[in-house]
Order: structure tokens, then C-alpha cells, then sequence
């Protein structure tokens, strides 16, 4: 990826305390992508729920920080959308970062897709749903984001981020 067009700084503070001090690992994976792991978690503090997006900094050795920090970037900048997943807080490990974000308990849009007529979808539902994609993806482009890899699988009534969306400056 051209990073040219990255935004290498946050207003996010990146923790270095040990994320395990703080949040318990609950349950299965809830999501995998090439470079990243999405699990559930518990903040110990609060028992508030979170999904922790675990994402390597070396990938086929290279070094792809700038990239997780640009993705830190656009969800501190799509923070106001309530379409779009609230990040919590960051934690950087030696490997790792990892971004601990909203929970969104819905499942995933692709398995209500095509489940069996009892637990599918109505077409009101899809209506609803799509169109509040389309308002996330709309708050985006407003911003200058562009989301390369947009495709059902990866939303949970929310846009998540999988690390591939970029800002258009100039």
C-alpha cells in the first residue's frame, strides 16, 4: 500500500501497560482477517464488554504500524458516527497493538443472510441494516475515508475497520 496518503499520528494515548491487567478474554473468536484476530473481552474495572482487535505489527517482514495507526486514525476521526464502531482504547506490545473497541453483539450480517426463514432476516430488516451501512459509509467518504474492503462478512451492524481503509488528502 502507498502510505503516502496514511496519517501517522493519533490523539489515541497507546498503552504499554499489560492489556491482561485490565480485560479478561471471554468466550470464541469473534472475527479472524489476514493480519488481525477479533476477540471478546471484559474490562475487570467496569465488566463492560469490548471486542479487542489484535493486530501484528511485522506482517511477512514488514512493518505495518503506520498502517494500524492510520486505522487508529480514521475510527478517532469517525468517532461521532454512531455507525461506525467507537474505539476505547490501544495497548502496543513489543508484536502487537491492540484496539479495543465497541462490542457489537448483533453477529454477523452474512450468517443472518442465509440462515434458515426462522432466523433469517426480514426484508425489512435488510432495508434497515443496509441503510445504515450506507449512512457509515456515507460519514466516511464526507471525511475522505475510503474503506477498501467493504464486503458483508465483515459487518456487525457497524462498519468495522479491517485495516484497509484509507484518508484522501489534498
Amino acid at each position: 500500500m502507498d502510505t503516502s496518503t496514511l496519517i501517522t499520528h493519533t490523539k489515541t494515548l497507546l498503552r504499554t501497560d499489560p492489556f491482561s491487567d485490565n480485560y479478561r478474554l471471554v468466550g470464541k473468536e469473534l472475527g479472524r482477517g489476514k493480519f488481525a484476530v477479533v476477540k471478546k473481552c471484559v474490562e475487570l474495572v467496569t465488566g463492560k464488554e469490548y471486542a479487542a482487535k489484535f493486530l501484528r505489527k511485522r506482517r511477512k517482514g514488514e512493518d505495518c504500524r503506520c498502517d494500524i495507526v492510520n486505522e487508529i486514525a480514521v475510527l478517532e476521526m469517525a468517532r461521532f458516527s454512531p455507525y461506525v464502531v467507537d474505539l476505547h482504547e490501544v495497548y502496543e506490545t513489543n508484536s502487537e497493538i491492540i484496539l479495543v473497541m465497541e462490542y457489537a453483539a448483533g453477529g454477523e450480517i452474512f450468517n443472518q443472510c442465509v440462515a434458515d426463514q426462522d432466523e433469517a432476516f426480514t426484508e425489512k430488516d435488510v432495508i434497515r441494516l443496509i441503510h445504515q451501512i450506507l449512512q457509515g459509509i456515507s460519514y466516511l467518504h464526507r471525511n475522505n475515508v475510503v474503506h477498501l474492503d467493504l464486503k458483508v462478512h465483515l459487518h456487525k451492524f457497524y462498519i468495522l475497520f479491517t485495516g484497509v481503509a484509507i484518508s484522501i488528502v489534498g
